[in-house]
């Protein structure tokens, strides 16, 4: 990485134009942020199966989702040098960035990360051990593009060390919805929940060591030409009936059957992702609750967390710092103001939504205009005179007649 230490990282500059100032201004702090955006992009080396994961994370995040394709920096290796990373967040304007990366003695590799004021905040690497691409859900119904989906985040696994709290943190900050990018209102966001706005749920689960064991040895013995027959307890059939199919993780460029999988989970706990359209049905009679089913429409990524890097306590603190707590903290500091509601003359709404606006026009004074400049002015009123003294002729000439 000694190349990229002599790279000019800097995007922090003054502007030279009204347009420069406007695009710093709005990549500048908001008093109301918007929905962090999504950096995706791939490492050094990344295989089929990678750009494919890839892909189908950044249809998840749609339209608040940036897919770098390519970039000037060769070797980008975070956990080494994060410089890169900071620079491409703050050029794209994107709280969030996730790196999907390949290599011989890595394979499979997720890294998530988000910033701080410009700076890395923390940082997780997984190693996926299974991946079905969405593409293999045929005959299902897609959600709409741009939903804001419900994230559910579950298992007791999140709340067994404080590295796991934070990645269930970062997870939902990664695919949570929130206000589109393109405009958001000052504001927004409603403790008010309308169903039929909400066609799909992003399900994040961890699963304790037991249980990810149990859960692996059941997809690679699927994956292996096995059946549900073998599996003791019409739980475990029923667990292992919603797995991939054999081979489907194949066809995606997933992973196979191997020693590694059976041992990348051995005392960590699985992370798995899965994504759900929700499909409403009328419910009981009497009741306004609708019957909600679940329809899984992908992608499937099973994944283990290999390494990490924490927030530290003090930036932290500053990253979670809300208005209540600046508050509690310091009466005295001033409210922006952005914050300070304005009052609106002689601005009215119509029925429709329209806003009229009145504008009162002064007087002009016409004294004040610079009439001997003027050159279309000068020339009407040569034509003015020369037109006066013609008719003072003509009436003259009658006159004497």
């Amino acid at each position: 990485m000694a190349g990229a230490k002599n790279l000019n990282l800097a995007v922090s500059r003054v502007a030279k134009t009204r347009k420069g100032k406007q695009v710093l201004k709005a990549r500048g702090p908001q008093v109301h942020e918007l929905t962090k955006r999504l950096l995706v992009m791939k490492g050094n080396k990344a295989s089929q199966s990678v750009q494919n994961m890839l892909a189908d994370l950044r249809d998840l995040k749609k339209p608040d989702a940036i897919y770098l394709h390519s970039r000037n920096q060769k070797d980008f290796h975070p956990f080494e040098d994060v410089s890169t990373a900071e620079y491409l967040c703050q050029k794209n304007d994107c709280g969030t960035f996730c790196m999907g990366s390949s290599s011989k003695k890595r394979p499979n590799r997720l890294v998530f990360g988000r910033m701080f004021a410009n700076e890395l905040l923390d940082m997780y690497e997984f190693q996926v051990v299974h991946y079905m691409g969405a593409s293999s859900f045929t005959g299902v119904e897609k959600p709409r593009l741009g939903s804001r989906p419900l994230v559910l985040l579950q298992g007791a696994a999140f709340e067994s060390t404080e590295v796991h709290r934070g990645l269930r943190n970062i997870m939902a900050d990664v695919f949570r919805g929130g206000a589109s990018h393109a405009g958001a209102v000052a504001g927004e966001g409603s403790a008010k929940l309308y169903l039929k706005g909400i066609d799909r749920v992003v399900a994040i689960t961890a699963l304790e060591t037991d249980g990810a064991a149990s859960h692996l040895s059941r997809k690679l013995h699927l994956e292996a030409g096995g059946t549900t027959a073998t599996i003791e307890g019409a739980a475990n059939a029923a667990v292992a009936a919603t797995l991939p199919v054999p081979d489907a993780g194949n066809d995606q460029g997933g992973s196979g059957p191997s020693a590694d999988k059976a041992t990348a989970a051995a005392g960590k706990p699985l992370i798995c992702l899965r994504q759900y359209r929700l499909v409403m049905h009328r419910g009981e009679v009497g009741s306004k609750v609708p019957r909600v089913e679940l329809v899984e429409v992908g992608p499937q990524i099973d994944m283990v967390l290999d390494r990490h890097r924490v927030a530290d306590p003090s930036r932290w603190k500053r990253a979670t710092k809300t208005r209540e707590t600046k508050a509690a903290d310091s009466s005295s500091s001033p409210a922006p103001k952005a914050e300070k509601s304005k009052k609106r003359k002689n601005v009215t709404t119509t029925t429709t939504g329209d806003v009229v606006g009145r504008v009162f026009v002064d007087k002009p004074d016409w004294k004040s205009i610079d009439a001997q400049k003027n050159v279309l002015l000068i020339k009407h009123n040569r034509k003015r005179q020369k037109l006066a003294r013609a008719n003072a002729a003509n009436s003259g000439g009658k006159a004497d007649a």
